[in-house]
Formats: C-alpha cells, structure tokens, sequence
C-alpha cells in the first residue's frame, strides 16, 4: 500500500454535503441522507500461500511510496492473465468481517486469488470498492476501480481508461468513489472521482484561490472526510492536505514529512494517519491522531500501520504476537482497549503495494 489503509468515513446526523464528480466547472457538492453512525463490517486484503511470492506488508517508506513501485513491469511480476472478464490472478483475497467480530469469523468474498489492491466498505455495508488489474478487456493492464455489492458479490468494474487509478475509497454513503488516477502532463497522480454506480471519472482540479495547486502534488490515499472534503497525502513531501471538492480551499493539515493514509472520524473531527519514524535499526511505524484542521497530535500506538476509523473507534495493522505477519486490530481512539480482530499466518491488510 504499500500496505493499507480501509477508510471508512461515518456521519453522524446532519444531512452534509458529498462530494460531486467535479469536473472543471461543476458543482461541487451535493447534498446527500446521512448513512448509518455505526460501521457494521470492514474489509480487507490477505496474502494467498498460492503465489509463493514474498509478503510485503511491512516494508521500508521508500518502497511503499516511491513511483516506481507503480509500474507495470511490478504488477505483471506479480499476476497472472487469467480469463477476460476477471481480475488478474495474484496474491491477494478479499475479505469482509464484522467491526465487533470474533477471531476466525472473517468471510472471503472474492472467488479467487487476484491482483487487488485495496478496498474500502462504504457506511451501510452494503457494497465494496477496490482496485486490481482486469487480466484483459478494458484497460487490461492498468489498475481499475471495481465495485461490489456484498449481498450478491456481483462485482461492477468502474474505470476502463489505459491509465492507473489508485487508492479507491466510499464516500459515507456510498454513492461517490474519489481515488487518484495518473496524469501524464505532471507525470503525477492526482485526484478523482466516480459514481459507485457508474458514469465518468473527473478529475478535481484546483481553484483560482489556490498558491499551491493540487497539480504540484503527488495525491497518495485520498479519503473523504463527512462533509464531502478530501483528505489525502503528498507523495512529494510526505504532508497531509484538505480539498474541498472542487479543488478549492487547499490547506496544510500535518507537515512532518513522515505521514501517510489519514482516515477521518464520523464526526469529521479527527484524522488519524501512519508516521513514519528513521530509527537507527531501520524505521518505526505508528499510528498518531490529530484534529480535524491538524492541532493537537498525537501518538497512539507503535509498530502499528494503515490506521483506518470504524464507527468511534480505529483499526490498524500490527505484528504484537510477533508472529513475523500483520494482524488487524482495533482500539479507543485514545489508544487504549487494542483487541486482535484477525490472526492468522498470513498477512492481513488495507491497502497494498507491489515493489
């Protein structure tokens, strides 16, 4: 995800705004029924033992965010091209399993071993959005945005360009995807996004107002945030911004340089996010949290990874039984009560990166 990151975006009881597919000129927002407060089920990836290859979950920050892990020369090292029509074989599966879940009680729903990426369940449960490579068909070999309805598992793919769409994640209820698709003019990735239920993807370009345009930026694990902003980061510098959706009113949440995958709360006022930390050993990985316009940060959990919110709580990756894989986890959002939720000889995760 790079490993990581579900981000479930909660609303609490106001009708808010969501993001509309901003295209330039379009209106930015729309407003939208408030989803469900309590996040019932979450997703997430696991390793296959079929593909041999090495598990990659925890890997050093250059590795999990440097461009060129997003090649395609990584991903055809990684799938196999399997039938038109379906996800290229790889080393992931992709599961469902209830917030307050017992060990053990997690529910594969992908059919067969395949090229994902991440993915993401919207408020309500009802539906799954993900990234893999179609193994032919429209925009074989690129990553594309998928969803999948979690009654039925009949599973839609949404993009079809021959480009890259990284990252994809629900909005609160579920009607919007945002994700970061390539752009060869700044050989960047910036932000878009799509109806869950199909139509154009439109790229959010910046505002008139902004001095640092989006378009300077490498957008990495963008996430909405209850009232149809986006949150994300910087690939260039590691920092954490706000966007509306129309690209307009662009501001500095986190600049340590070191922070990555923010996932905001249903209220809309916290942020947590993975840090990044050189050791002399090599780099600790924890989980900190801030509010919503970047005040009062703080630590919450080492050797943790990929904090996701789910309902007033978070989920996180970690290795605490030091089995040498990681395992989900949850815990208050002051970092206390952390419970295992997944524990396995494979390694459990959000959001995941070839290299």
């Amino acid at each position: 995800m790079r490993t990581t990151c579900i981000s479930s975006v909660l609303v609490a009881s106001l009708l808010l705004l969501a993001v509309a597919v901003a295209g330039c000129g379009s209106s930015p927002s729309a407003i939208v029924n408030p989803p469900p407060t309590n996040q019932s089920q979450f997703a997430f990836l696991r390793w296959t033992v079929a593909v041999g290859a090495p598990q990659g979950a925890a890997v050093h920050p250059s590795a999990k965010h440097r461009p060129d892990a997003r090649t395609l020369a990584s991903r055809r090292a990684m799938g196999v091209a399997a039938a038109a029509g379906t996800i290229m074989d790889g080393p992931m599966d992709l599961y469902i399993m209830a917030v307050n879940g017992s060990l053990g009680s997690e529910t594969k729903v992908s059919t067969t071993p395949g090229l994902y990426l991440n993915v993401d369940v919207d408020a309500n449960g009802s539906k799954a959005v993900f990234t893999a490579v179609p193994s032919a068909g429209a925009g074989f070999d690129y990553l594309q945005v998928y969803v999948m309805d979690l009654a039925t598992h009949v599973v839609s793919q949404l993009t079809t360009s021959n480009l890259d769409h990284w990252e994809a994640e629900l909005s609160a209820n579920g009607s919007q995807v945002v994700f970061d698709q390539y752009v060869a003019d700044c050989d960047c990735y910036q932000l878009a996004t799509i109806s869950s239920s199909g139509g154009p993807v439109s790229l959010i370009t910046p505002g008139d107002d902004q001095s640092l345009p989006l378009a300077s930026m490498d957008v990495y694990a963008p996430t909405f945030a209850p009232d149809g902003s986006i949150v994300f980061t910087d690939d260039f510098t590691g920092y954490i911004y706000r966007v509306h959706g129309d690209g307009t009113g662009l501001t500095l949440l986190s600049d340590s340089g070191s922070d990555w995958f923010p996932s905001v709360s249903a209220d809309g006022s916290k942020i947590v996010f993975e840090r990044d930390i050189p050791t002399e050993t090599g780099w600790s990985f924890e989980v900190w949290i801030m509010d919503s316009n970047g005040a009062n940060q703080q630590f919450l959990a080492g050797d943790a990874m990929d904090p996701v919110f789910a309902g007033d709580r978070i989920m996180f990756g970690a290795d605490y039984d030091l089995t040498g894989t990681l395992d989900i986890h949850i815990m208050n959002q002051d970092g206390t009560g952390v419970t295992h939720l997944t524990h396995n000889s494979l390694d459990d995760v959000f959001l995941w990166m070839p290299f």
